[in-house]
């Protein structure tokens, strides 16, 4: 619901006035149709009660009840004129709608192409209702039905009445019929196209008046508002504002439904496209969401995790399988240490680390694998998987799924350049594979351990391809195609974990030093990116974030609630007495 821009209003006003006088001279019917005009006013009202109007003024069975804003309004227009509308309407300005099939004459539904709300969200609700109960009030009064769209109700004048002290709102339903020989009368451009065909009863009852909360319907088929008909326009059966008070200038249209049912169709398919296309980008992330919530539930309820023994513990204290180092994986680990790096030339700061690793097993074959190494033996063992490693966006993706085809293939162990020994690594060669227990949830791949063959390897590999998707975040998509959350997933789902080791974190050492510690770590971390810190930032402020993740729903929430009732308490006020 829009109000027509009020700027200049004043001057507006007076040159109605002047055309007032004016007409009194060339219309000699003029002075009688305000007459009558004050006269139905004041029926309506109640100030002035007209029994000879009775049959023209029909009363409809609704009562809106107009709020405080309307007579706010109606004192500012008394004491500064038309001008008062100015401080009425918001400052922002909307498109008014045209119409496709009037694009050849131009026809908007206003003279102008933008208008405004007022400023009280009330009174736009109120005169919203208005117009929404309008056709349902003239069915129950058993006038021509009225229907809200272009070629009906749409629209109303604004008038303020001086002698009774009322603002008033003329409501035209029935647009201008198209020019037959039954009603030959030109009224301009848009009267083209598709106007509604001539009914003289239906254009008789065509001008709704509310007043004070009443809606009446103007009868000018009754012979006391005879007088109120245009001399030439008779058939037409429009009433002025001017004829009823003085003209505010201000058209008062309802753009909700008047738009037509094209709009409301192109709302339906662009709200269907946008969820077409949420579903397609946040798919990734439903699935990797689902899968790290199933790891973080199973590894919650831990139902069987088979750890690796204590360096120096006995091998029986592995589980089934796992113990014999069989288990479906061929002859146990090799005494093979395993390392990638993209060149021969290792940095300086991992030396240490490395060579503390080779020094503790002199009886361990030692091979370091470069990343030329890696697409070779790639290409030649696992051809079926090399349009899947090429297509990595992220060198690390390639570095994690290598050290996977290599222990698979060969067996082995594997560590990272960053990762030392402290004591030797004989405690991980008794399961079919072995990797540490990782923080928060899970198993890490910076150290691992595999028999030929190893059955969870074999499962794992298989599902790389599946997992190789866009995840929008680098870190996230690291870790789930191919880093330690994708280890963890398909771990969690293997159906044989008997084979499979897990090194508790007390050996593992990366998050503490104690006796129990095997390694140690540097923590190298050399693909991580400002949108990893940002992670392990939230992980150290999860409290924090939690708490003010449930006051802001719950602020929400509550502004919801706020923000209904206030709708409720409105359409209390509003409500129909009929």
């Amino acid at each position: 619901m829009c109000a027509r821009p009020a700027h200049a209003q004043a001057q507006h006003a007076e040159a109605e006035a002047e055309a007032d006088a004016e007409q009194l001279y060339t219309d000699p019917f003029a002075q009688q149709r305000k007459q009558l005009g004050a006269r139905v006013v004041r029926h309506l009202a109640g100030i002035e009660p007209c029994p000879d109007l009775q049959d023209g003024v029909r009363l409809l069975p609704v009562h809106v009840e107009a709020p405080a804003a309307w007579h706010d309004l109606a004192a500012g227009v008394a004491a500064h004129g038309a001008s008062a509308l100015h401080a009425a309407l918001a400052p922002r300005r909307l498109r008014v709608p045209s119409f496709g099939t009037l694009a050849h004459c131009g026809c908007h539904l206003t003279s102008t192409t933008v208008a405004r709300r007022f400023r009280s969200r009330q009174l736009n609700a109120c005169l919203a209702l208005l117009f929404e109960q309008a056709p349902a009030a003239a069915a129950l009064a058993g006038l021509p039905p009225i229907e809200l769209s272009r070629w009906d109700l749409h629209h109303g004048h604004l008038f303020y009445e001086r002698g009774s002290a009322q603002l008033g709102l003329l409501l035209h339903a029935r647009e201008y019929p198209a020019a037959t020989a039954d009603f030959d009368v030109c009224l301009g451009n848009c009267q083209a196209g598709g106007a509604p065909p001539y009914e003289q009863r239906a254009q008789q009852l065509r001008n709704l008046l509310w007043l004070g909360g009443r809606l009446a319907c103007l009868d000018l088929a009754a012979p006391a508002l005879h007088p109120l008909l245009m001399p030439g326009l008779e058939a037409a059966c429009t009433v002025l504002e001017s004829d009823l008070g003085l003209p505010l200038g201000c058209d008062v249209n309802y753009f909700c439904e008047v738009v037509g049912r094209k709009s409301a169709e192109r709302r339906r398919r662009l709200l269907l496209a946008a969820g077409v296309l949420a579903v397609l980008l946040l798919w990734p992330w439903l699935s990797l969401l689902t899968s790290a919530a199933y790891c973080y539930t199973w590894w919650a309820l831990a139902p069987e995790i088979h750890w690796a023994p204590t360096p120096g513990e006995p091998a029986a204290a592995v589980d089934g399988d796992a113990a014999a180092g069989g288990g479906g994986g061929g002859g146990g680990v090799p005494k093979v240490i395993h390392q990638t790096w993209k060149d021969a030339d290792i940095p300086q700061k991992w030396q240490k680390a490395r060579q503390s690793c080779i020094d503790l097993h002199p009886d361990y074959e030692y091979k370091l694998w470069t990343d030329a190494d890696g697409l070779q033996f790639i290409t030649e063992h696992y051809p079926w998987f090399l349009p899947t490693y090429l297509s990595y966006p992220y060198a690390i993706q390639r570095v994690d799924v290598v050290r996977y085809f290599i222990l698979h293939h060969h067996g082995g162990v594997y560590l990272d350049l960053d990762v030392g020994c402290l004591k030797r690594l004989d405690f991980m060669l008794h399961a079919n594979f072995t990797a540490p227990n990782t923080n928060p949830v899970g198993i890490s791949n910076d150290i691992m351990a595999a028999a030929p063959g190893a059955p969870y390897l074999g499962y794992a590999l298989q599902r790389l391809r599946h997992w190789n998707r866009w995840m929008g975040i680098k870190y996230i998509q690291v870790m789930f195609s191919t880093g330690p959350m994708f280890l963890t997933v398909q771990y969690s789902m293997f159906p044989r974990r008997s084979g499979v080791a897990v090194v508790s974190r007390p050996v593992y050492g990366k998050y503490e030093q104690g006796p129990q510690a095997a390694f140690y770590h540097l923590h190298g971390s050399s693909w991580h990116a400002n949108d990893a810190q940002f992670i392990f930032w939230m992980n150290r402020h999860k409290l924090t974030l939690a708490v003010l993740g449930v006051l802001a729903a719950a602020a929400l929430a509550g502004t919801a609630v706020l923000r209904f009732t206030r709708q409720a308490a409105r359409a209390r006020a509003l409500k129909l007495e009929e």
